[in-house]
């Protein structure tokens, strides 16, 4: 269901244990938009077929179904996403950086839609020690458009 819980929770009202006194853990709700809208949102920096397979490897980090994933996942995601390129994986000062400007809402944890436009300034090098064509960049577009 939509919208169960997630008021109440962030209130402290839920039945979740309490991890962190700041983080809030009710559920993320999903990015609602199409890959379709999502690639174009992107400038043309991603496609639908990436967008899809980031959601899918940001629903298997997502081990509790939360709807978003905390500090620990999302460096778990990010490698999984480097080991897939074949690109080194980011220092860990780079990643801490790279989560905290993610997360925009300063939650302590990153939502699906956080993580795309994360990605999105990323495939772009516009985000400092990721990037810049290594990080993220598996399905790499050629110079040649169709």
């Amino acid at each position: 269901g939509l919208g169960g819980g997630g008021f109440m929770s962030s209130f402290g009202f839920g039945s979740k244990k309490e991890k962190k006194v700041a983080v809030d853990l009710s559920p993320s709700p999903p990015d609602e938009r199409t890959p379709e809208e999502v690639a174009e949102a992107s400038g043309g920096v991603l496609t639908a077929e990436e967008v899809v397979h980031m959601r899918e490897l940001f629903n298997e980090t997502d081990a509790d179904k939360s709807g978003h994933v905390d500090e620990k996942e999302f460096e778990g995601l990010v490698k999984k996403l480097c080991k897939e390129d074949k690109t080194p994986v980011p220092k860990h000062k780079d990643l801490l950086a790279a989560f905290k400007e993610a997360d925009s809402d300063g939650g302590g944890a990153v939502c699906m839609e956080e993580f795309t436009s994360l990605y999105i300034k990323v495939k772009k090098g516009e985000v400092k020690g990721l990037g810049g064509g290594g990080f993220f960049s598996f399905g790499r577009k050629t110079t040649s458009k169709p």
